[in-house]
């Protein structure tokens, strides 16, 4: 069996959409819907397969060359 793909999702969701993303990934979610700062997205982007991102938050290209090897995808939600 192959392991879920484990996802940073940046900004609070919905419940139902939590719910959903849950069900599909290993997800890390943001529960304060804190607006992180471009090192704590590298941090907590360590050992996950992607990133669900926001308006707001700091992806420039600084942050995102500097993102782990591990991360394949980034999503945003709009």
């Amino acid at each position: 069996m192959t392991a879920r793909p484990r996802i940073l999702v940046t900004r609070k969701i919905t419940d139902p959409a939590e719910a959903r993303l849950e069900a599909l990934f290993d997800a890390r979610f943001n529960p304060k819907d804190r607006t992180y700062s471009g090192d704590e997205l590298v941090a907590l982007a360590e050992g996950r397969d992607g990133l669900l991102v926001a308006a707001g938050d700091p992806l420039k290209a600084k942050v995102i060359g500097a993102l782990p090897y591990s991360v394949r995808i980034i999503a945003t939600l709009s």
